[in-house]
């Protein structure tokens, strides 16, 4: 599957990194695991990296069914929780844009959009460190 995720709790943070071609039904399944993880809680910020996606299989409506769906089953979160999309390359910044602006209103989370981690992280109120930067597992 190409997203994964880590939680640390230390700095209550969710990252997740996806790569390759991503669909919402993928992203989905990911968000359904960490609902089960033992260490997931509402008040985690998420920091979404899109640095490494090829393709986004999405369009406008499959984007509304996931909208909708976070609304009604995805991992609980606190209202004005934060979610740092970074999303540097062009077709990355556009997709997490239509994400924020389909969700803005419905999602309780709060939801930034920026092209460098440096943004993204200061959103968060987080600084990057190393280990943030999760790496794809291998074939």
């Amino acid at each position: 599957m190409p997203c994964t995720y880590r939680i640390f709790p230390g700095d209550n943070l969710v990252v997740f990194q996806h790569w390759g071609t991503i669909t919402t039904a993928e992203t989905m399944a990911t968000l359904i695991a960490m609902r089960t993880d033992p260490q997931a809680n509402p008040d985690h910020q998420y920091f979404v990296d899109f640095s490494r996606v090829a393709r986004f299989d999405v369009d406008f409506g499959r984007m509304l069914s996931h909208v909708g769906w976070l609304t009604r089953q995805a991992p609980p979160r606190r209202d004005g929780a934060l979610t740092a999309l970074y999303a540097p390359s062009d077709v990355a910044f556009g997709v997490a844009r239509m994400y924020q602006s389909t969700g803005d209103g419905t999602l309780r989370h709060a939801v930034g959009v920026f092209r460098s981690r440096a943004e993204a992280f200061a959103f968060l109120r987080i600084g990057d460190r190393p280990e943030f930067d999760i790496e794809p597992p291998l074939p």
